[in-house]
């Protein structure tokens, strides 16, 4: 019975999500694809041995499920894992301004609402400023893996690569932040194009590559979240 599968899932691996924060994380990600193929691969198993009528139905079924499941198994298998998410906005201030508030210490006042901020709290500290090559910025990010204990601190580090008058680039130097379990960064490059003398257009592009399988269904949920990132650089210019 398909329900009793989700049942089984559900007994199996519940109780670890409610004993720790990244677990609750890790548990809302997978939770929807976890349930969804128990459920279709228990309907095919209840296709197979009780409807001798569909069963070419339900090996086909049992197949596509097998052929999905392979996605990032082996290299043959694997999609492409390096990923580039671009978000353009316009902001009411000058070029000038905008890159003055660039050389700064980067802020999180202002962040877009939605899963996957909250689901993932900002840093506890971004400290660095400038945009010569080689200055850096480095946010410290912290969690609890059992609420109030063992705790995880890890440090994502940019540095200045490329800097010129209407862009700049970031490159990641390390992350040893619980981040580094679902991606890898590569860099963040700002590109500023004046409109007027009260306005600039601002080119987010960040370019990241997915630790996470398969990608048709994490891919998207990566790329969502990178947006929300590039859109908060923006709207704390």
């Amino acid at each position: 019975d398909p329900r009793l599968q989700c049942v089984y899932f559900r007994q199996q691996f519940a109780p670890f999500g409610s004993q720790t924060p990244q677990g609750f994380i890790c548990m809302i990600l997978a939770a929807p694809i976890m349930y969804a193929v128990a459920f279709i691969f228990g309907s095919l198993l209840n296709m197979l041995f009780r409807k001798k009528e569909k069963k070419i139905h339900a090996a086909a079924g049992l197949a596509c499920v097998f052929f999905l499941a392979l996605e990032g198994v082996t290299p043959l298998t694997t999609v492409e894992r390096l990923n580039e998410v671009t978000v353009e906005k316009t902001v009411p201030m000058g070029m000038a301004q905008a890159r003055a508030s660039l050389a700064g210490p980067m802020k999180y006042d202002r962040r877009p609402k939605s899963f996957f901020t909250w689901l993932f709290l900002p840093p506890d500290s971004v400290t660095g400023e400038g945009l010569k090559p080689g200055d850096r910025r480095t946010m410290t990010m912290t969690y609890n893996k059992w609420i109030v204990t063992n705790k995880w601190t890890g440090d994502i580090v940019f540095e200045v690569a490329e800097s010129a008058p209407d862009s700049v680039t970031f490159r990641l130097v390390e992350d040893t932040s619980y981040m580094a379990l679902y991606m890898d960064w590569i860099d963040a490059t700002t590109h500023l194009e004046r409109i007027d003398d009260n306005n600039t257009k601002v080119t987010q592009t960040i370019r990241y590559r997915r630790k996470l399988d398969p990608s048709w269904y994490f891919g998207p949920m990566e790329r969502a979240a990178v947006r929300d990132a590039a859109i908060t650089i923006i709207d704390n210019l």
